[in-house]
């Protein structure tokens, strides 16, 4: 047998026994000999919740606290952050203390890592309970719409291009849509609430059948949690958030069907994730990367081990799918994709180089401790970013610079311990490259000092946390929990704790974790009813799909509920925020108006009152992006109401949207 024991990693109750006996006579056809049922067990361990009625209420408690924080953030109080954070705490630390208690049995360990993901999912649904208003899910509306109004995939989607080459998460929703006639958000609700279950229960089956134990199955769960991502961003309607489960799922059938002694349950599991693995190349670019990269990893252990070429394992042929689906599906459908990610990670990889060659560079991180409030960034053109500043030179709160900082070394330190457990205890294919995946995240940590690579660190926690919450599930549980009985779960809770805080801190700023008044392009806090009221304006009475130009925030409001074509640099290949930020409308401007084809302007005033908090007001690749020092001049935008031809359509305060069709069409030839 290739399976190892469960007492090697501490296995409680919920662990069912592993000792292979050859001589076991098979009592139906379905019996296995060697390898136990994932989720089996006895009568008596099924039908244990032990504290899971207790915990769900609490649960309860800290979302009422979450939604009573969202309450007063909308009115401006000051202690709203206060209650988000003790909510969350209500929420994660007794449930932490139960699942690393040793006689948890494996439902109950299932069932609570299962109802706190949902309640971390309505935790993002609090904050916006009606409408989309995080920036990434007007895109994949748009892609909803477009199939919803026309019956038809890989339509062109005007915000983000690279979207309509990856049409999974579009036409699941779309089917929902049509099927149910329910809106397009209650729709998305319903998409990504399943798929944070079926992340959910695939992780815990996967850290389950890597250890046997339901101790350690529900504490990597919870350590996943704490991915700077998982409360907000995986939660978004987005098509990573449904890409990801997904790849838990075929990474987990997979390892199962490897160990399956059984032949007619090996043709399901196949099955299951042949559909699972289609089901991500078409879904999402970053997420069939990380997998096939990881079940190539997971094949190289295996020959490693076995020391030769394992013809038979069912790795090889989930390679090759793998491997060969992913270049079609990229080179042939999804070129735009190699595209959309290669300046990401060329100016990411630039900025790094640039980095290790700056000898200030670490003074960095004690700066950003001791760094005032209002000190004012010095050289904001350099690749180094001062972390827990914003574009808008706000500096987070001391308390939240300390957790936040803590919160790396805390995960990074447990890492050695687990992987020479692993090393020493487990040497199964899967333990070992769940093992050398971890090792990646400490390379990463460099690029959250530049300006272009903190979201390609950030982005990556969310896939390299699957292998590291096993490792330092193994490691808490094995130098902590074995040593102290009593106090080791409230070391674990505490642990976990600033681990989770820091990733929340780190992955989402802090003006974007609760909902409130109108922010300069902050994406959620600029989605306010008169920017989408002017959007539906113009669907009513302009009609759908005329070419317009606008902010980061009314581009995305007028290609969702106005349903018109913004013009953008990087769908259109015209860099309209020239036109809004030239000081005059000369011939350059006009050439790009009639390069657009443009017919409407959209202004959003406020954007002159301060500076843009996501570094940019229209787009990236405007002028000074990302290292703005000053607002822009409000004369800049009140240009277009002395151009003569141009007409104000609509103005309610504090948006105008013109008619520049004059200028378009007297551009010189």
């Amino acid at each position: 047998s290739n399976v190892a024991n469960p007492r090697l990693f501490g296995g409680g109750t919920g662990a069912a026994p592993m000792t292979h006996q050859p001589n076991m006579v098979k009592r139906s056809r379905l019996a296995v000999s060697s390898a136990p049922r994932p989720f089996g067990g006895d009568e008596l361990e099924a039908s244990r919740f032990g504290w899971l009625p207790l915990l769900s209420l609490t649960i309860a408690s800290g979302l009422m606290l979450v939604a009573i924080g969202d309450l007063a953030a909308r009115n401006a109080n000051a202690w709203a952050p206060a209650a988000l954070w003790i909510g969350l705490g209500v929420m994660l630390v007794p449930v932490a203390i139960r699942v690393s208690d040793a006689s948890i049995s494996r439902r109950e360990s299932l069932a609570l890592a299962t109802v706190l993901a949902l309640g971390f999912y309505l935790v993002k649904i609090l904050h916006s309970p009606t409408s989309f208003t995080f920036s990434d899910e007007f895109f994949h509306w748009r892609s909803v719409i477009d199939v919803v109004d026309t019956g038809r995939l890989f339509q062109p989607n005007v915000l983000l291009p690279v979207i309509s080459a990856y049409p999974g998460l579009a036409s699941v929703t779309a089917a929902i849509v049509h099927m149910s006639e329910a809106t397009p958000f209650l729709a998305a609700v319903m998409v990504i609430g399943c798929a944070r279950l079926v992340l959910t229960w695939s992780l815990f089956l996967l850290f389950w059948q890597a250890t046997r134990s339901a101790r350690l199955a529900g504490m990597a769960s919870l350590v996943y949690m704490a991915n700077p991502n998982y409360l907000f961003f995986q939660s978004e309607f987005a098509y990573e958030s449904l890409a990801l489960p997904l790849g838990a799922a075929t990474l987990t059938f997979l390892v199962r069907e490897d160990g399956e002694p059984d032949r007619r349950l090996r043709v399901a599991y196949r099955l299951t994730w042949l559909v699972t693995l289609a089901a991500v190349l078409v879904t999402h670019h970053m997420t069939s990367l990380a997998l096939v990269a990881f079940i190539l990893l997971l094949l190289v252990v295996e020959c490693i081990q076995r020391r030769r070429v394992a013809l038979r394992s069912v790795l090889v042929p989930a390679a090759l799918i793998a491997v060969v689906g992913a270049s079609l599906w990229t080179g042939l459908v999804a070129t735009r994709a190699i595209g959309y990610l290669r300046p990401v990670l060329r100016g990411a990889g630039a900025e790094l180089g640039t980095l290790a060659t700056d000898a200030s560079a670490p003074a960095t991180i004690l700066d950003t401790i001791t760094a005032p409030a209002r000190e004012v960034r010095d050289d904001t053109r350099a690749p180094r970013r001062q972390l827990f500043r914003n574009f808008a030179n706000e500096l987070a709160p001391l308390g939240e610079r300390i957790i936040g900082m803590a919160s790396v070394p805390a995960m990074v330190f447990v890492l050695p311990f687990g992987l020479w457990q692993v090393w020493t205890r487990d040497r199964r294919a899967v333990n070992l490259a769940l093992g050398a995946a971890s090792l990646v995240y400490p390379f990463t940590l460099a690029l959250r000092l530049t300006r272009l690579g903190a979201e390609t660190s950030n982005r990556a926690s969310e896939y390299l946390f699957v292998a590291m919450a096993l490792v330092a599930a193994i490691a808490i549980e094995r130098y902590v929990l074995v040593s102290s009985k009593r106090l080791g779960p409230m070391l674990f809770a505490a642990w976990i704790s600033v681990v989770f805080a820091g990733g929340v801190i780190v992955g989402w700023a802090p003006w974007a974790r609760m909902p409130g008044p109108y922010r300069i392009s902050a994406d959620s806090r600029s989605v306010e009813p008169q920017g989408i009221e002017a959007a539906r304006w113009a669907a009513r009475v302009l009609g759908p799909s005329h070419r317009l130009i606008a902010d980061r925030i009314q581009m995305r409001l007028m290609g969702t509920y106005g349903h018109q074509w913004p013009v953008t640099l990087h769908t259109d290949r015209v860099n309209v925020a020239e036109v809004v930020f030239a000081e005059t409308i000369g011939k350059q401007e006009r050439s790009f108006l009639e390069r657009g084809r443009v017919e409407y302007l959209v202004i959003d005033r406020r954007i002159s009152a301060g500076l843009p908090l996501t570094g940019v007001y229209i787009e990236q690749g405007e002028p000074d992006t990302f290292t703005k020092v000053r607002p822009l001049a409000r004369e800049v935008l009140d240009k277009f109401d002395h151009l003569p031809g141009v007409d104000r359509l609509f103005d309610n305060g504090a948006i105008q949207l013109y008619d520049v069709g004059v200028l378009a069409r007297a551009a010189p030839q």
